[in-house]
């Protein structure tokens, strides 16, 4: 039952990675670009901090989104696990955790370097950024999330298990 809960969690923060992955490569193109304002010659930085404003708004939207999403799946999957007074450990977590953010880096690496068509929203201009540095910062993306997800669902299941001593 336990592994059932992680791995649906899994899933919701693979998808929102995957439906938000636009949002990365905008804002890393985006900050690729901001050197150029910089750059010997450049006639102007009057528009840097809406650039600023941008990129931010991007990587927010990118791991905010997520986190909401999989905390309340995780909120709402925990309430089967307390029913039943099942507690998760911390190695559990720990370990599911860390299986799941290296398998989400595998996965989105190979999609990422095929061009799925599930990675969403994608800009034309590709970041020059290699396909690692992407995956990886959605796998980083991916382990907050889990993290959450395994802190909420131990809370949840750890006042369960008390209760019922």
């Amino acid at each position: 039952m336990k592994f059932t809960v992680f791995a649906f969690v899994c899933l919701v923060s693979l998808t929102a990675n995957c439906a938000l992955y636009g949002w990365l490569e905008s804002s890393v193109n985006m900050i690729e670009g901001l050197r150029l304002l910089f750059a010997p010659g450049a006639g102007t930085v009057v528009f840097s901090p809406f650039l600023l404003l941008f990129i931010l708004v991007g990587l927010s939207g990118f791991v905010a989104v997520p986190v909401c999403a999989v905390a309340i799946v995780a909120m709402l999957s925990a309430y089967p696990l307390r029913s039943r007074a099942i507690t998760v450990s911390r190695s559990f977590a720990r370990t599911f955790v860390l299986v799941a953010v290296v398998c989400q880096f595998a996965f989105l690496l190979c999609a990422i370097q095929r061009d799925a068509p599930f990675l969403r929203d994608r800009p034309r201009v590709r970041p020059k950024s290699p396909a690692i540095v992407l995956a990886s910062l959605a796998a980083a993306n991916a382990g907050l999330n889990l993290l959450i997800a395994a802190v909420i669902v131990r809370k949840m299941t750890a006042s369960a298990g008390a209760s019922n001593r």
